[in-house]
C-alpha cells in the first residue's frame, strides 16, 4: 500500500491516487521534509522546490510533477538518488493558448488594439507553441515561430529569433533554463524591448524569469506605445507592485489553469506512476478516465439570455462568458495595497481557490440562441474554429 502525498491543488486526487493507496493533501508551499518521512510517492505543481533538501533521508520512491515544466525539480538528484520522475508535457497547452486569445480579444474589446492583420511571434514550437502557431491565422494573424534548440536538431519549417523579435506581438512559451547556448533567463532585455516595433505586445504566460521584470519596468515607462500581458512573474508569489501598475493584463500563473488542463495533469501521473510500480492494470487500463471523472461537468452550456450580453451578440463576449482575464487582473490588483508578505499570500490564494475556468472544447452553444441575438455568420463560424461546439 503506497503512501502518496499530493499538492492540495491537485484535482481529483483521490478518485486516482486513492486506488493505489493512501493520499494525504498538503499545500504546495507547505510540503516539506518532514511531511515526507513517510511517503513513497509526491506529486506536486510548480510552487514546490523538488531538490535534495525536501528529499533527502525520505522514503519517496517516485516525484510526479502535473505540470509542464521542470525547472523547479532537480532532476539530477532524483536520477543520482534512483527516484523515478514524471511530468505531464502538454496537458495544459489548449489552456494557455485560449489564455493568449482571450486576452487578445480583451485587449481588442477594451483597449482598441486590433490583432487581426498583424503577426504574431512565437518563441517556442513544443506543444504550446505549436498549437499556437496553428490558431494565429484563424484570428487573422500572420505567425512568425522560433525555437533554436529545435532548429539545432533540424526541426524545419522555423523562423530565425531575429525575425521574430520584429514581429508586432510576442508571445513567449519556452521552457525557463540558465545555462547552455540557448538559455531562456532574461531573454527579454531592456535593449529588446527598446527595439521592439512600435505598439508592440508582450505576452509572457511561459516563466517569469524569462523576461527580465526590471528591464520591463523601465521600457514600458520610456515606451508608452508598448502593451504587456504578464501571467508569470520574477521571484513568485512576489510580485513587483511597480510593473503590475504598468501592465495592460496581470494575472496570477493561471494561464494554464483549466480544469481539463488539471485533469489531464492528473491523469498523465496517475498513468506514470502505475507503470514505474507495475501496479496492476484494470481491464488492460489504468481505472477510470479523466472524462469520466468530469462527467456531467464535460459539457457546460451558457445561458446567453442575461443582461450582461448586448445585441448583437459577439465572440468577444462569448470568450468572456467562458474566461475574463479582466476580473484575473483586477484581483490581482489589490494586492497592489498589500505589505510584500501578504501580497504574496494574496498571490497564492487567488491561485487555490481559482474558480472553474473551462476549455473552448467543452462549451456547447445553441446556434439558434446565438441567431437570435443577432450574431453574424462569421462570428460563429469563428467560434466553431476556436473550438466550441455549436449544436
Amino acid at each position: 500500500m503506497l503512501h502518496i502525498v499530493v499538492d492540495e491543488n491537485i484535482p481529483f486526487a483521490k478518485e486516482s491516487f486513492g486506488t493505489l493507496g493512501q493520499v494525504t493533501r498538503v499545500k504546495g508551499r507547505d510540503l516539506s521534509n518532514a511531511r515526507l518521512l513517510n511517503a513513497d510517492v509526491l506529486v506536486v505543481r510548480s510552487v514546490t522546490q523538488v531538490n535534495e533538501a525536501l528529499l533527502a533521508n525520505t522514503p519517496v520512491k517516485f516525484v510526479g510533477t502535473a505540470t509542464i515544466g521542470t525547472d523547479h525539480v532537480d532532476l539530477d538528484y532524483l536520477q543520482r538518488s534512483g527516484i523515478g520522475f514524471a511530468s505531464a508535457p502538454g496537458c495544459n497547452a489548449q489552456a494557455v493558448v485560449e489564455y493568449v486569445a482571450s486576452c487578445l480579444f480583451w485587449l481588442q474589446q477594451q483597449r482598441g488594439f486590433q490583432f487581426s492583420g498583424k503577426t504574431l511571434g512565437i518563441f517556442g514550437a513544443g506543444n504550446v507553441g505549436s498549437l499556437l502557431r496553428q490558431l494565429a491565422p484563424l484570428l487573422g494573424m500572420k505567425v512568425l515561430c522560433a525555437d533554436p534548440p529545435l532548429a539545432q536538431v533540424g526541426t524545419q519549417g522555423l523562423d530565425s529569433p531575429e525575425q521574430v523579435w520584429q514581429a508586432d506581438v510576442l508571445s513567449f512559451h519556452v521552457p525557463y533554463t540558465q545555462q547552455g547556448a540557448h538559455a531562456t533567463h532574461h531573454m527579454v532585455t531592456y535593449e529588446r524591448l527598446m527595439a521592439l516595433p512600435p505598439n508592440g505586445l508582450l505576452i509572457n504566460s511561459a516563466r517569469g524569469a524569462v523576461v527580465d521584470n526590471q528591464a520591463l519596468y523601465l521600457a514600458l515607462r520610456q515606451r508608452p506605445d508598448l502593451l504587456a500581458v504578464l501571467d508569470v512573474w520574477e521571484h513568485e508569489p512576489g510580485v513587483d507592485q511597480r510593473l503590475l501598475s504598468q501592465v495592460q493584463l496581470a494575472t496570477p500563473h493561471i494561464a494554464g489553469y483549466s480544469l481539463e488542463g488539471k485533469v489531464r495533469g492528473t491523469w498523465s501521473i496517475y498513468q506514470q506512476l502505475m507503470q514505474y510500480f507495475n501496479t496492476q492494470y484494470f481491464n488492460g487500463k489504468p481505472q477510470g478516465h479523466w472524462q469520466q471523472w468530469l462527467g456531467d461537468q464535460l459539457y457546460c452550456c451558457p445561458d446567453l439570455s442575461g443582461g450582461e450580453f448586448s445585441d448583437p451578440l459577439t465572440v468577444e463576449q462569448v470568450l468572456q462568458w467562458v474566461y475574463d482575464p479582466g476580473k484575473d487582473h483586477q484581483a490581482l490588483q489589490l494586492s497592489a495595497a498589500m505589505a510584500p508578505k501578504a501580497a504574496a499570500a494574496w498571490f497564492d490564494q487567488l491561485r487555490r481557490g481559482y474558480a472553474v475556468r473551462r476549455e473552448f472544447g467543452s462549451v456547447q452553444l445553441v446556434e439558434s440562441e446565438l441567431i437570435a441575438r443577432g450574431m453574424e455568420l462569421s462570428a460563429r463560424q469563428q467560434l466553431q474554429q476556436l473550438g466550441f461546439q455549436l449544436i
